[in-house]
């Protein structure tokens, strides 16, 4: 048995288990499972192809699955997920880790910058820091909502930071989802 594979959990089973689960079916319905099993992870395959970080990866994909919550509220026409999205501020192009853009019924487009800080980029210097505060800055003059993880948040709980982001949007839509524009 591969000890890598027997470290992964599904639910409250290991891989293996699940595997082993998945072969006490027939033959025609296995096929189907494992068809269902291919498209799925054919599905977030696309999703992150282009993320090259590992926790943009995880959090993107928990975030994907917190939009189709957030597209459920009677306030919201429509809601965009995207990465490496480019921004031209008044003083400089940036590219966010990630942007969620959220249209309101009554016209107001809600923004937020998310960014994923791993420690090989983020605040080991002053300069790094300083950057960073200004980019922070630059966005919420330009409208952002900045919601920031550090790269340890995410690895421990990349669920529980795409439940703040939900929490922090669903703020947003109280606040400015019964203003008419």
């Amino acid at each position: 048995m591969d000890s890598k594979i027997s470290g992964y959990i599904v639910g409250d089973r290991s891989l293996i288990e699940f595997l082993g689960d998945i072969n006490r079916y027939g033959e025609p319905a296995r096929k189907i499972i494992w068809d269902e099993l291919l498209m799925k992870f054919d599905s977030l395959d696309g999703s992150i192809m282009g993320i090259k970080s590992p926790i943009e990866q995880a959090l993107f994909l928990t975030i994907e699955k917190i939009v189709k919550r957030i597209d459920k509220n009677k306030n919201v026409q429509a809601t965009v997920l995207d990465t490496q999205h480019q921004i031209k501020t008044k003083s400089k192009t940036y590219y966010l880790d990630m942007v969620l853009l959220v249209l309101l019924w009554n016209g107001v487009c809600l923004n937020f910058a998310i960014e994923c800080d791993g420690h090989d980029f983020h605040e080991k210097t002053k300069e790094q820091a300083r950057k960073d505060k200004q980019r922070e800055r630059a966005l919420m003059a330009d409208g952002y909502t900045v919601i920031r993880f550090t790269g340890s948040e995410i690895y421990q709980d990349p669920y529980g930071c795409a439940e703040e982001v939900y929490l922090l949007v669903l703020n947003k839509i109280k606040e400015y989802g019964q203003i008419k524009k």
